[in-house]
Order: C-alpha cells, then sequence, then structure tokens
C-alpha cells in the first residue's frame, strides 16, 4: 500500500513538473523570432538573416527576422528584454544596444546585463576611417594635421549621436585636440553619396558598410579602427600604427534572450548557433561583409561583455558624452 502511495505521488509530482520538462524537451517546436533592433540592410539585419538560415536548419523551424526600429536600438531591444523567456523570442544583441545604451541613455528602459542572458557571441567587424578617393590627405596623421590647421571646418559624417561613428569621431577629437563640424545622417546610405561629393569629409564606419565604397574605389581608408589589421584590407595600418594608440573599436554580434529562459533551452540554442558558425558557407557570408566569426565559451562571453562594459563606462566619458 505505502509503495502505490508512493508511486502516485510521484506520478503525480510528474503531471505537475509536465508542462516546464514538456517545454524544454520539445523545444523548438514553432518558428523563433529574432528581434533586430534597427533597419532592414543594417549590420545588425544581415548578420540575423545569415544566423536565421542557418540555425533554421539546424534547429528545423522557421526564423522570422523582425526589425523593431526607434530611438536608435531602444525600441526593439526593449521589446525583447520584456518577451516571453521560453526561447522564443530572441534579440540581435552587439555593442550598441548590450553595452553603449546603458551608458547613453539616463533610462534606457532596461539592463544589457541583467534583462539577457547571452546565447552566444557570433560576429566581429572592424570599423575604418574613410574619406573621399580625392580626399589630401592619404594617413591618419595627415588628416589630423589637416584638421588641426582648419578647426572646425572639415564636416564628420555619422548616424546620429550615439552611434558607433559619431562616439569615434567625438573620441579622435578628444584625443587629439581637432575640432570638427559633425553631420549627422539616417543612415550609411544617406551619407557616403554626401562624402563622395566632398559635402562630408570623413566617416568612421563599419568596414562592412564602407567595403563597396572602398571597392570601387570612391571612397578610401585612412585607418582601421582596430588593434589588428583586417583580413579584408591587410594593406590598411591600425590606428595605433597610424599614430593614434588607444583609438579603437570593434563591433561585435551575437545573440540573446530573455533573462530566466530555462537552462535547457539556452543550451539547446548555443549548441545549434555553435555547430551553424562552424559552417563554411556562413563563414564565407561573414567575410564577405567584411567580418569574422567570432565565437566564446559561455563563461568568457559574460565576462567579455562586463569588461566591454567597464571598458566603455571609461572611454564614453573621456570622450564626454553625457547621458541623454
Amino acid at each position: 500500500m505505502k509503495k502505490l502511495l508512493k508511486l502516485t505521488i510521484t506520478l503525480a509530482s510528474a503531471c505537475i513538473l509536465s508542462p516546464q520538462a514538456l517545454a524544454d524537451t520539445t523545444f523548438p517546436d514553432k518558428p523563433i523570432k529574432i528581434v533586430v533592433p534597427s533597419t532592414a540592410g543594417g549590420g545588425f539585419d544581415v548578420v540575423s538573416r545569415i544566423l536565421g538560415q542557418y540555425l533554421g536548419e539546424v534547429l528545423k523551424q522557421n526564423i522570422v527576422i523582425e526589425n523593431r526600429t526607434g530611438a536608435g536600438t531602444l525600441v526593439g531591444s526593449q521589446f525583447a528584454a520584456k518577451a516571453a523567456p521560453d526561447g522564443y523570442t530572441l534579440l540581435a544583441g552587439g555593442l550598441s544596444n548590450i553595452v553603449w545604451n546603458m551608458h547613453l541613455y539616463s533610462t534606457p528602459g532596461y539592463d544589457g546585463l541583467a534583462d539577457f542572458v547571452p546565447v552566444g557571441l557570433a560576429y566581429t567587424v572592424p570599423y575604418v576611417a574613410v574619406v573621399r578617393k580625392d580626399f589630401p590627405a592619404n594617413t591618419l596623421k595627415e588628416f589630423i594635421d589637416l584638421a588641426k590647421a582648419q578647426p572646425g571646418k572639415l564636416n564628420m559624417a555619422h548616424l546620429g549621436s550615439g552611434t558607433g561613428a559619431h562616439i569615434m569621431g567625438t573620441y579622435l577629437m578628444k584625443q587629439t585636440g581637432i575640432r570638427m563640424t559633425d553631420v549627422p545622417y539616417k543612415g550609411s546610405q544617406a551619407a557616403y553619396p554626401d562624402l563622395i561629393a566632398g559635402r562630408a569629409d570623413v566617416m568612421f564606419d563599419t568596414s562592412a558598410s564602407a567595403r563597396p565604397h572602398l571597392q570601387s574605389g570612391n571612397m578610401k581608408a585612412l585607418a582601421i579602427i582596430s588593434p589588428r589589421r583586417s583580413s579584408i584590407y591587410p594593406g590598411v595600418p591600425t590606428s595605433a600604427e597610424a599614430g593614434v594608440p588607444g583609438w579603437e573599436i570593434e563591433s561585435w554580434v551575437g545573440l540573446f534572450a530573455p533573462a530566466k529562459t530555462p537552462a535547457p533551452v539556452i543550451e539547446k540554442l548555443r549548441n545549434a548557433l555553435n555547430q551553424v558558425l562552424t559552417h563554411r558557407e556562413l563563414r564565407q557570408k561573414f567575410e564577405t561583409t567584411a567580418g569574422e566569426v567570432f565565437t566564446l565559451g559561455p563563461q568568457e562571453t559574460e565576462a567579455f561583455i562586463k569588461s566591454e562594459g567597464r571598458k566603455w563606462a571609461t572611454i564614453l566619458r573621456d570622450a564626454g558624452v553625457k547621458p541623454q
């Protein structure tokens, strides 16, 4: 009788726990959404669509890319932070929305560390200083000398306050003492025609966005704003080699799930992501965007993101960037 009672209690307990257990074992049994907090065609979007294609094949589910734009990357990131923690809504997260927003806004509406758990990093791409092909400077030092000789005369194109292009331009001015007039644009596609025509003089852009204009010969690169040279532009010196040590940035993108997503679900997603990042065709597609696969283990990823937070808090403060 006691054995029967014990068996009955065990079965009852299993029934109570079964919804969560079932969710963990059957995941995913419906499409997974990747929230991209920027417009279609941007870095977040391109990387997410490449990842989505291969993740769908591994997980045997449709991966839906949903662009949620507004207030920089705040709207989409806030939406993902409040999504159900079940693994079916992921965020394309990177340096801008996981790290910078915490220092650029007094009330970002979410916490990049507390409200998300990293599934994993996937992609990294350096920034590059670009000018039009006939600009009267061929090196970063020549550009700085020219800017010093003409305070405030050179126009710096960027994609809005708090974007990488703006932050790196502001930081360069702080480090070198030059002054430029900043000119905001709604996107790279709007900025490059003015750069090529000479209405703007310089932009500090991701090499992914700059690549087609460099390949066409309409623009030229003064420096890779990175601690190491790019395999895509091996002849372009790093910022340190060009005379401005410490002026460095490497943009990265990964997938993040809302906090409290079950550990077994996170593990399945991590295994799938790790698998697709070994795919040769995916690596080739990343290379066509001037980027590379970027992978770290779970503990290393969390440590890296925290270190990025500390690093950029100092850089943004030193650059005089204050929260809005």
